[in-house]
């Protein structure tokens, strides 16, 4: 069995700590020298239904924990994410594009709470649904590693929009 030596420990009703606990974490290897410095307790979307996990947002990537047992759940290194965003409402499909760009830059047309990584998987791409009222400050954490992304910045500015 593999260990980390972080784990989360849940602080309040949604914010977690991460602290020097141990993590079962033998159903994967450990991205070599991560260690997890935020994280968030987050309600995953998926096909099976929602369920909570602790985001772990680490020095050389993202970890997902099952909060009961604090298993490891999914791990990613950076260079396996190719986008972290918010999620973005789709029930505007009837609407031409330029008109939905003006509506998304002046309405900001997100649903609230939830995002987006997009994630590299071998020759394809997948997207985790997740959402968290954290949802700002997730991103910002992730963000910071955007330049050891799948897809990396043509240039070292950020553009503005």
């Amino acid at each position: 069995m593999r260990t980390n030596n972080t784990a989360a420990r849940l602080v309040s009703k949604n914010i977690v700590q991460c602290s020097s606990l141990t993590l079962n974490t033998s159903a994967m290897v450990p991205p070599k020298d991560n260690v997890d410095l935020e994280c968030f307790l987050v309600t995953k979307h998926s096909w099976k239904g929602k369920y909570k996990r602790i985001l772990a947002i680490g020095t050389a990537g993202i970890s997902t924990y099952n909060p009961d047992k604090l298993d490891l759940t999914n791990r990613w290194t950076y260079s396996d994410i190719v986008s972290a965003a918010p999620s973005k409402a789709t029930n505007v499909s009837h609407v031409p594009f330029v008109i939905y760009y003006l509506l998304e830059l002046l309405f900001e047309l997100q649903i609230p709470n939830e995002f987006v990584l997009t994630i590299k998987k071998e020759k394809r791409v997948d997207s985790i649904k997740l959402s968290s009222e954290y949802r700002n400050d997730i991103l910002c954490s992730i963000l910071k590693y955007y330049k050891e992304f799948a897809d990396k910045p043509k240039n070292s500015q950020v553009s503005p929009i």
